[in-house]
């Protein structure tokens, strides 16, 4: 039999538990295993480093700027390099594009930022999916 205040403990526990694992989850991050193709790749480069800025919460380059990121896709398609502009890769990143424009919508509406997270979650496997193809490629034509 345990006590309110044993019951009270457990409950916290469980909580540090979740909040973990939601951190953790949203850290996690398939990373290219060799980066020489992508290494030339500028708009992948600046895409790391805007879901680096999201999973560290700092939202303020997203906020009310659509044509900026309309354009930042736009390029990043159309700079693809040869050897990875393949349809695996292409609809990988437009996978990553909407993830990212829920993801604005979302922050964008005053009652929808309680579900960042799992958009950021969203963004996070849909980039992991992206290098995954691309070390994928990469050892194929190894």
């Amino acid at each position: 039999m345990l006590s309110c205040s044993e019951n009270k403990i457990e409950a916290n526990q469980q909580e540090n538990k979740v909040d973990f694992f939601e951190k953790q989850n949203k850290q996690k991050i398939y990373l290219l295993k060799s980066t020489d193709s992508t290494q030339d790749w500028l708009q992948y480069d600046q895409l790391s480093d805007y879901i680096k800025k999201i999973n560290n919460e700092d939202f303020s380059m997203f906020i009310d700027n659509d044509i900026f990121l309309k354009k930042f896709f736009k390029e990043m398609n159309t700079s693809i390099p040869d050897d990875l502009n393949l349809s695996e890769i292409t609809s990988r990143i437009s996978v990553v594009e909407t993830d990212f424009w829920l993801f604005i919508d979302k922050l964008n509406s005053l009652h929808e930022k309680e579900k960042l997270d799992l958009q950021i979650e969203k963004i996070n496997i849909s980039f992991s999916n992206l290098n995954f193809q691309i070390d994928k490629i990469y050892i194929k034509k190894k």
